[in-house]
């Protein structure tokens, strides 16, 4: 379709709004984080721990997905994910509450691991047990062939520690950069497998540049376009 202007500019403009949050954090030179009351944080990351676990029930489950991706199985993986989601998309029951939790926390939770680290006396256990967590939240997408919750939650990850560095040990702060530099090499290798299996037929960085260009196309082409509805279509 024919591009226009000012989707564009409205595009642009609701970038910089959704980066307000960020210039104002910046501006305010924060020194010091206080943290009034660890008990809900602990709380709260327990509930979020035990909910990540009991969705998945069997580990092997995550194991043998990813070791079918890997095995040149991707496309296949994603088909029969995407066919079982279009199945029971008219199932109006719940058939993993746990895994409602787990998503619905995994923002906040992450948000809290880095304020548990900060205190002097930390639960060791609980901090592994929630990087057990992240990690399992990670690998649930990746072992049924999709990147982009996978994509987006270590993201958020890595964007919540950069504003939280500055207020961690530095002995915390090399900890993990480390671990996360390892994990992040470690997960590249699926996602890859992913890409290259998905889009065999149009060649996997022709589907790399298509998914950093088309969200500026779509806006641009539906994001006003009131005309019908989307059919679940993303912008």
């Amino acid at each position: 379709k024919d591009l226009k202007l000012f989707p564009l500019l409205l595009h642009v403009v609701l970038i910089v709004i959704s980066f307000i949050p960020i210039f104002k954090w910046d501006g305010m030179k924060v020194n010091e984080i206080k943290v009034h009351n660890y008990s809900f944080i602990k709380l709260v990351c327990w509930f979020f721990v035990i909910c990540t676990i009991m969705r998945v029930g069997d580990l092997t489950t995550i194991y043998s997905g990813i070791m079918e991706m890997m095995a040149g199985g991707g496309a296949d993986v994603y088909n029969e994910t995407m066919s079982e989601s279009l199945h029971n998309s008219g199932n109006r029951g719940i058939s993993n509450v746990f895994s409602i939790f787990s998503n619905l926390l995994y923002g906040i939770c992450t948000l809290f691991f880095f304020f548990l680290l900060m205190k002097k006396e930390r639960n060791k256990f609980l901090i592994w047990l929630l990087v057990i967590s992240f990690i399992i939240s990670i690998l649930i997408p990746i072992a049924i062939s999709q990147r982009g919750p996978a994509l987006n939650r270590a993201l958020l990850f890595l964007g919540t520690y950069f504003i939280m560095k500055d207020y961690l040990p530095k002995k915390i702060t090399k900890i993990v950069s480390v671990s996360f530099i390892t994990i992040g090499v470690l997960l590249l290798v699926p996602i890859l497998y992913i890409t290259f299996a998905r889009f065999e037929d149009r060649g996997a960085l022709n589907s790399i540049c298509y998914y950093f260009g088309e969200q500026n196309i779509y806006f641009n082409n539906y994001a006003l376009d009131n005309n019908g509805i989307r059919y679940g279509d993303r912008i």
